[in-house]
């Protein structure tokens, strides 16, 4: 695992809170996997999304602690985010047949705010390569207008939201994935 190199930045993101670049080209694959599987079998969103979230959701809240005891600086503001992204994700572990009109407003309440966590990330991440926070700031781009479309529009029936969302989890991936090889780059 890399190291930290700005301590400051305590809400981040994989792309840029310092996973190995393995790390985050396995989180790319697994992303367009879920979107090619996505565009092909609509039936199984409901179920596969509730669940792939609620993991996506706990992995987020563990970073988030892990974050603050890395960086040995503990802000009550993260402590929240981290608690209620562990609590989101053991909800919906726990009810992945939750109903797919509240999952869809939660998903994209969430893209939402993981866009703002991208944006806050690539703008306070000043030692990180520019590249990289152009990166970040295109997958902000993407989370902010996948949010807002599904939150917009959560009565436009599960294929659009499928169609919408595999199409959003490709280009995630396919952006985490050129993130994840640019650090390897670097990394050598």
């Amino acid at each position: 695992m890399t190291e930290i190199k700005n301590p400051k930045i305590l809400i981040s993101t994989n792309l840029l809170g310092g996973h190995s670049w393995l790390f985050i080209v396995v989180q790319a694959l697994i992303s367009i996997l879920l979107g090619v599987i996505f565009l092909f079998h609509p039936a199984w969103i409901m179920i596969v999304l509730a669940l792939a979230l609620g993991i996506m959701l706990l992995g987020s809240g563990i970073q988030q602690f892990a974050l603050m005891i890395l960086t040995k600086k503990f802000s009550f503001l993260i402590l929240l985010y981290g608690l209620l992204l562990l609590l989101a994700g053991l909800f919906l572990v726990a009810n992945p047949f939750l109903g797919s009109l509240d999952l869809l407003l939660i998903l994209g309440i969430w893209f939402i705010f993981h866009a703002i966590e991208l944006f806050v990330g690539a703008a306070r991440a000043k030692t990180v390569a520019r590249s990289i926070r152009t990166m970040a700031m295109v997958n902000g781009i993407l989370s902010f207008l996948c949010g807002f479309f599904i939150t917009l529009f959560p009565l436009a029936g599960i294929m659009w939201i499928n169609l919408v969302f595999a199409f959003y989890l490709i280009l995630y991936g396919v952006m985490t994935l050129a993130v994840g090889f640019k650090l390897r780059s670097i990394s050598r």
